[in-house]
């Protein structure tokens, strides 16, 4: 609808269709995961596995080598992934931050925070899945995601690489106990240990602290002057391509080069108005209550870390975005692995382990009858 007082229609059409794309592709992983069970989504997962492998190496080998980062960039190779993004970062005036020698996209982005965002989507669905399947080739994968995520230059993706499995663990581990009482001691005796590992972290990591605060003032007066032109427009915002067409005519009092928003929450009120972001909040409400239905549904430890690793993806998603240009339905890179961790939620208790696989109510009736018909013939041979 938001075409209707968009600038950039295009750009409304294409966040249409990227939305549509996510529960299209999960409806095809649940498909997939009920008609062929877990070995189906592991040849999914290693038909993927190379993509999101180059991308980490790539990441590590251009955080270490801009002359090679700027050769694949410049090349024509480049835009068989990405377009001319990479081409324009040096033929026209388009800035963006893996231009900074500290930071790194890989080859599927020209953007480091969408880089980190789309990698950790990666990384949890790898590790979902192996704990689920109980597969150790996933960390083939996991290896160097995690590893680009640390050198990629993400203060964001950084912190989320340690909170949120620490967070899903200890959502498992709270799962697991009968006593309502006992599970929410858990949950807050581990965010305490959380929020005081974070508060070490930044009393000791100088170097991270200060290029927090470095890129904290920036986001500050994004946010103010978003703000202030949702106040203007609080009904339908600006439509999309609005914010930048602001920003072109002197109505954005930022003196550095225009930018997204920074702030899914901030970005959709601008794009579509208020009704993109009560939908937005209605939709991250649903994987929350998804998480923890699929926690409790799930029978053994692992099934259980792994259903809370799902429902991470998504907060990797939802938290990132919060302070960096990357939308509520995330990168289309990582389109595939959202649908991957949402279909694992959805299919919650029904793959507790292949290793341990699970008796439905018919093989519980025929096991039940070997066993009768087991004692009677030991009863028989007793008497005789």
């Amino acid at each position: 609808m938001s075409i209707a007082w968009s600038v950039r229609g295009d750009s409304a059409i294409e966040a249409g269709l990227t939305w549509l794309a996510l529960p299209l592709l999960t409806l095809f992983v649940v498909n997939m995961l009920l008609d062929d069970g877990l070995p189906s989504l592991g040849k999914f997962l290693a038909a993927l596995a190379p993509v999101a492998v180059v991308q980490a190496l790539s990441t590590v080998v251009f955080r270490f080598a801009p002359a090679v980062e700027e050769s694949y960039y410049r090349s024509s190779l480049s835009t068989l992934f990405i377009g001319r993004l990479g081409q324009d970062l040096y033929t026209t005036d388009a800035v963006n931050n893996v231009l900074n020698p500290d930071r790194a996209g890989g080859f599927l982005f020209v953007n480091l925070n969408r880089a980190s965002m789309a990698m950790g989507v990666m990384l949890v669905a790898f590790v979902a899945y192996g704990y689920l399947a109980r597969k150790r080739w996933v960390w083939l994968a996991v290896a160097p995601l995690a590893a680009a995520i640390v050198l990629g230059g993400s203060k964001t993706g950084l912190a989320l690489l340690v909170l949120l499995p620490l967070f899903s663990l200890i959502l498992a581990v709270a799962a697991r106990s009968g006593n309502p009482a006992a599970r929410m001691g858990v949950v807050v005796g581990g965010l305490v240990i959380a929020v005081v590992g974070v508060q070490v972290f930044f009393a000791t990591a100088d170097d991270y602290v200060n290029a927090s605060e470095a890129t904290l003032l920036p986001r500050l007066q994004l946010w103010g002057e978003a703000i202030r032109a949702i106040g203007e427009n609080l009904l339908l915002g600006l439509g999309f391509g609005g914010w930048y067409e602001r920003w072109e005519s002197g109505g954005v009092a930022i003196a550095f080069s225009m930018r997204p928003a920074h702030n899914w929450f901030l970005q959709a009120w601008l794009d579509a108005g208020i009704a993109y972001v009560a939908i937005s909040i209605v939709f991250v409400v649903v994987i929350l209550i998804m998480q923890l239905r699929a926690v409790n549904d799930a029978r053994s430890g692992h099934a259980k870390f792994a259903m809370a690793m799902s429902g991470s993806g998504f907060l990797w998603v939802a938290i990132h975005g919060l302070g960096d240009n990357s939308a509520l339905y995330g990168e289309p890179p990582a389109l595939a692995f959202l649908a991957v961790l949402a279909a694992l939620m959805l299919t919650a208790g029904r793959f507790d382990s292949e290793k341990r696989p699970t008796l439905n109510s018919r093989d519980y009736a025929t096991a039940g009858s070997h066993r009768r018909v087991h004692s009677a013939r030991s009863e028989s041979t007793r008497s005789n």
